[in-house]
């Protein structure tokens, strides 16, 4: 079951899915504060790049569990630290100091609100979870395109980075933009743009 709040990117889901021939994912809109799901429906659950926006990571951690049987396992990947990579030195560093936008409270849903060594795995410790592990990977990110594509993608899902994109004058803005792609152009072979970031995961398991 995979599952998103957004139904554009259900359907994309679905659409990859059939093209793949994969006829066993069933996909559904939910919201991870509240699971539309009986307890103990799961022997897995993951979330990928989702957790640093729950607004309540414990109320969402605990809806986690609750589906989950008895042995289940989690699996939770969010964006480590940014100076580790290049990816946020070129998609965002060039508009954040532009705008003077301070770095949101560590609690509030950012992006890098869990990059902190221990941020993640102390809520899922928290939410009664056991043998918890966390692990830190600095991983390529390829895009099968040139760099305005990328960063085209990048502007049109990076919503918590909105407020910093909005607030620009036009000026600062293009001036950014320009900066932003004239780094990613060091990173297009003609065929790809390959950056590379630093990913947390951490895994889990509910208590028998």
């Amino acid at each position: 079951m995979a599952t998103d709040l957004v139904p554009e990117m259900l359907t994309s889901a679905a659409r990859y899915a059939r093209e793949a021939g994969l006829a066993n994912i069933d996909f559904g809109m939910a919201d991870a504060h509240q699971l539309p799901f009986p307890a103990e429906t799961f022997d897995v659950a993951l979330s990928r790049l989702s957790a640093m926006y729950f607004v309540d990571i414990q109320r969402a951690l605990g809806e986690m569990r609750r589906v989950l049987r008895p042995d289940g396992r989690i699996a939770l990947l969010a964006w480590g630290m940014p100076d580790q990579g290049d990816y946020f030195a070129t998609c965002v560093l060039p508009f954040l100091v532009r705008s003077g936008v301070g770095a949101p409270p560590p609690t509030a849903p950012s992006s890098i609100r869990f990059a902190p060594p221990g941020a993640l795995l102390t809520e899922v410790v928290k939410a009664g979870f056991v043998d918890v592990r966390e692990e830190r990977e600095l991983v390529e990110l390829r895009w099968p395109g040139p760099p305005e594509e990328l960063w085209q993608y990048f502007f049109e899902t990076a919503v918590s980075l909105r407020a910093v994109f909005e607030r620009l004058p036009r000026n600062d803005f293009k001036e950014a933009y320009g900066e932003a792609l004239a780094a990613l152009q060091r990173h297009y072979d003609g065929h790809e743009t390959v950056n590379e970031a630093e990913v947390v995961v951490v895994t889990a398991r509910k208590p028998a």
